[in-house]
């Protein structure tokens, strides 16, 4: 998706992103590697920790990347796939309600037919 389409505020926000979404997937990974193998626990518990104040940042920054305008159908789909990947972080349900809302607005907005995008994906597969 990031390299079919123009470059976009949304899109340079989300290769920032998805950089530290995946710090927070190493985090996660190594304290269940450091607790199961080693079985420290201490070291398990500050990369757990670290991965926590991760997830605080990713909605946060996710958050922001979503309120940036959509000027083309590829933001759209970068805030639907920020909010999918948010959702299992975040327990406000008011914060994944409000992106819902923001992503219908660029929806409608950018006059973008669903229905199309739909039928298209269909067709391919």
């Amino acid at each position: 998706m990031l390299e079919k389409s123009e470059n976009s505020r949304v899109l340079d926000a989300l290769r920032r992103w998805l950089d530290l979404e995946d710090e927070h997937a190493q985090l996660k990974q190594q304290a269940v590697h450091i607790r199961s193998t080693l079985d420290d626990q201490i070291l398990s518990r500050l990369l757990e920790d670290r991965a926590s104040d991760v997830a605080q940042t990713v909605i946060r920054l996710g958050r922001e990347l979503t309120r940036l305008q959509s000027v083309q159908p590829a933001d759209v789909g970068a805030k639907v796939y920020v909010l999918q990947q948010i959702i299992p972080l975040c327990d406000d349900e008011t914060v994944c309600t409000g992106i819902c809302q923001i992503i219908r607005a660029d929806i409608e907005r950018l006059d973008i037919k669903i229905e199309r995008f739909s039928d298209e994906r269909q067709k391919a597969g």
